[in-house]
């Protein structure tokens, strides 16, 4: 009885913690009126004393898919009590990395032919220009304060959500979309020095030419078979021709 045994566990485990809350609830309570006296007065200094920071810009609401249907949930009768819903995480979505980041900024530059403030910042955390930092940070007078957010990463220094866009977008549209291989970022790999292979069809035999040594002339005879015609001299070396 796997169900019933999974219901019972987190029924204790809920009474429990309904338990603890309580207690933890009564303790808040009296250090509030410790503090100010009683738990409003205490309470309404908390709400003066918040800082509340500049809203931050949003992506607009994404459509999600349909609900699953009557006879689609009717197949999960069997795993019922199996799963506390409030307490499971749940991971959907989808994933796409190309020339211009993932989908939703490759579609933002596709739609705008522009990045917007939320798209610079997810570019500029993918390409190591920025980070997230949660820890004090030196002020300008006194000690540490406790900073929360984005950081420059070469500099330490605190980054605004709403700067990002002015501050590293020019940097970014170097790093996205068609551009020339940089090799040192690619193992020294460079584009503009590569081998390039032609196909040509010969209409007569070739002269032969002398090559280093017989592992370049056998070598030749592996890649072309028949086509290629392989001699040692009385000389001692070695020539290739290659056959129409």
């Amino acid at each position: 009885d796997l169900a019933g045994t999974t219901a019972r566990t987190r029924a204790a485990l809920n009474a429990h913690s309904a338990e603890v809350k309580l207690i933890s609830g009564d303790l808040e309570a009296d250090t509030l009126v410790e503090s100010g006296g009683s738990v409003t007065a205490a309470r309404a200094a908390q709400t003066e004393n918040l800082v509340r920071p500049r809203p931050y810009a949003s992506y607009p609401a994404r459509r999600g898919a349909a609900p699953p249907s009557a006879e689609q949930r009717a197949k999960l009768a069997s795993l019922k009590g199996m799963v506390d819903p409030a307490s499971t995480v749940v991971i959907t979505g989808f994933g796409e990395v190309g020339p211009w980041g993932d989908s939703w900024t490759r579609w933002e530059m596709e739609r705008d032919g522009e990045f917007s403030i939320e798209g610079c910042v997810i570019l500029a955390w993918m390409l190591g220009f920025i980070k997230y930092f949660n820890g004090p940070q030196p002020a300008a007078q006194g000690p540490p304060v406790h900073y929360s957010g984005w950081v420059d990463v070469s500099s330490g220094k605190p980054v605004s959500y709403w700067d990002v866009k002015e501050t590293y977008e020019e940097r970014i549209l170097k790093c996205v979309g068609m551009r020339i291989l940089d090799p040192a970022v690619l193992y020294g790999f460079d584009g503009s020095n590569t081998m390039m292979h032609h196909t040509v069809l010969l209409e007569q035999d070739l002269p032969p030419v002398e090559v280093d040594d017989g592992d370049i002339a056998r070598e030749f005879s592996r890649q072309h078979g028949d086509l290629c015609e392989v001699t040692e001299t009385a000389a001692g070396t070695w020539t290739v021709r290659m056959l129409k």
